[in-house]
């Protein structure tokens, strides 16, 4: 990977505030693509994806999701990687990521690594647990796309 300008690691995660903020509090996908570079590349689920896809991607989750909330409850900053861990919550009112629209509020948990360069995010992978519905006897960890 190309080296940009290097960001001192409190900045990256104020970055990283920044970006979680406007995906969830605010759902805007405007400033969430500020915030990505324009060669940004998701390594979550098959195949990668660019931006534009990414915001498909989101838009279709603000759909099916009310109220959602994000909890960021560790961040560890290192140059420009960036890995923070995160709990979301909110109401299915659509199909969530298993499928299941239950109009119950759930909570997600997951881990996402950033590289940010240049005050962008440039790559994202993203990895999420979705807990057991009631009644099934496994979880279930995928990726933060859908095809």
């Amino acid at each position: 990977m190309e080296s940009g300008t290097m960001e001192s690691d409190d900045s990256q995660k104020l970055k990283v505030q920044e970006y979680v903020e406007g995906i969830h509090k605010e759902k805007d996908l405007q400033k969430i693509s500020e915030l990505l570079a324009p060669d940004f590349v998701g390594h979550s689920g098959e195949p990668e994806h660019n931006a534009e896809q990414l915001m498909k991607n989101l838009g279709g989750m603000y759909k099916n999701l009310a109220d959602p909330h994000t909890t960021i409850e560790e961040v560890i900053s290192q140059g420009e990687t960036v890995v923070y861990r995160w709990v979301l919550t909110g109401t299915y009112e659509g199909p969530n990521r298993v499928g299941r629209a239950t109009g119950q509020r759930e909570s997600h948990s997951g881990v996402t690594i950033l590289h940010i360069t240049d005050g962008k995010v440039r790559e994202m992978w993203n990895y999420v647990h979705v807990p057991p519905a009631k009644g099934a006897k496994f979880s279930v960890n995928i990726s933060f796309t859908r095809n």
